[in-house]
C-alpha cells in the first residue's frame, strides 16, 4: 500500500512486530582468527521467505562478535568467498571505483572501524580483496577499553555490502571490564550484556531485502538515502527479548545506511549511558533518550 505522506516510497509488506527473539549473536576471541565473507540466505521474519544475503565467519547475515583485551595483538586472517552476490542489480558502475564487474567478482576490504591500525592492515576502501583473494591484518587494539565495528569498506560498494550483510561487533576488554562475572566494575555480563546491531531494511513485494526506498531511483542508480520502513536488530525484524528484573548492558550499533535512530523505552523510564565509540565515560550519564547516526555507538 502506497502511504499518502510518503507517495514515492516503496513499502515493504506490512509485518507484524515481536515474532521472534532476538539473536544472541555468537562470540570469538583469541589471537589469531579466520573471518570470511561469503554468500548466504538468510530469513528476516517467519512472514518472509529467506532473502539472498552476505554474511561473515560461517554466518548468513551480519558477523561474530569479536572480543579482545586491550594491548593485545589480534590476527584476522580475512578472505572473500563471495559467490551470487544478493545486490548485483543495485550496483552503479557510475560510481567512482565501481565497474560492472563488481557484479560478479565483487570487491571487499575488511576495515576495523575506531581501530588504531597501520594502513597496510586497515582495511581502507581501495584495498581490495575480490573472490578467492585474502588479506591478514593485524590490529594492535591500542589502551580503552570500548566498542568497535567491522564491516566491509569497498570502494563504492560500503553501503551495499554492509546492507546485504557485512557487519560485525568488536568489545576491546581491560582489566576491569572483563566481560565477566564478578568484574570490579560490577557491569552486567553475560546473558545480561546484549550486543544489538540497529538497522532498517526495505523488502520488495515478494520479500527480498532490497535497497531501493523510491520510485524515483532507478534500479542500478544510486540511492543517495535508503531509508527503510522496518527496523531490523541483529537480523530479525522487530525482535522481542524476554528480560529478568535486574539491570542489562546494552551495546548498540546504528549500522544503518542513513537513518537516525532516537531510541527510548515507551514509558520513557530512566537509563544511564556509561559509553560510547572512545570508551567510558568519566560517569554514568542518567537520561531517558539516546539518539545515534550511521556508525555511532553507544553502550548502556
Amino acid at each position: 500500500d502506497v502511504d499518502p505522506l510518503r507517495p514515492f516510497q516503496l513499502p515493504s509488506p506490512r509485518l507484524e512486530p515481536f515474532r521472534e527473539t532476538l539473536p544472541v549473536l555468537p562470540g570469538i576471541s583469541g589471537g589469531n582468527l579466520e573471518l570470511r565473507a561469503a554468500s548466504s540466505m538468510h530469513r528476516f521474519h517467519p512472514d518472509l521467505p529467506s532473502s539472498p544475503s552476505l554474511g561473515y565467519g560461517g554466518m548468513d547475515y551480519l558477523g561474530p562478535t569479536i572480543e579482545a583485551h586491550v594491548d593485545q595483538l589480534v590476527t584476522v586472517r580475512y578472505a572473500n568467498d563471495i559467490s551470487a552476490y544478493p545486490l548485483a542489480a543495485d550496483v552503479d558502475p557510475g560510481l567512482h571505483g565501481v565497474s560492472n564487474l563488481d557484479r560478479t567478482q565483487v570487491p571487499t576490504s575488511l576495515h576495523l572501524h575506531g581501530g588504531v591500525t597501520a594502513p597496510q592492515f586497515d582495511g581502507h576502501p581501495e584495498l581490495i580483496q575480490r573472490p578467492g583473494e585474502g588479506l591478514v591484518h593485524e590490529y594492535t587494539n591500542g589502551r580503552a577499553a570500548g566498542n568497535l565495528w567491522y564491516h566491509d569498506h569497498a570502494m563504492g560498494m560500503t553501503r551495499l555490502n554492509v546492507y546485504a550483510g557485512l557487519v560485525g561487533m568488536y568489545f576491546l576488554r581491560d582489566d576491569a571490564d572483563t566481560g565477566t562475572t564478578g568484574n570490579s566494575l560490577g557491569l552486567p555480563s553475560g546473558e545480561f550484556e546484549l550486543p544489538m546491531i540497529l538497522q532498517d531494511k526495505v523488502f520488495t513485494s515478494d520479500g527480498q531485502q532490497s535497497v531501493r526506498s523510491t520510485w524515483l531511483t532507478p534500479q542500478g542508480s544510486w540511492d543517495p538515502a535508503t531509508p527503510g520502513d522496518v527496523g531490523v536488530v541483529n537480523g530479525v525484524v522487530w525482535p522481542k527479548v524476554e528480560v529478568a528484573r535486574g539491570l542489562y548492558r546494552l551495546r548498540l550499533l546504528n549500522a544503518a545506511t542513513y537513518s537516525v535512530w532516537n531510541l527510548h523505552f515507551a514509558n520513557r523510564m530512566r537509563f544511564w549511558v556509561i559509553g560510547s565509540e572512545g570508551g567510558f565515560l568519566a560517569a554514568p550519564a542518567p537520561t531517558d533518550h539516546v539518539r545515534l547516526s550511521p556508525g555511532e555507538r553507544a553502550d548502556l
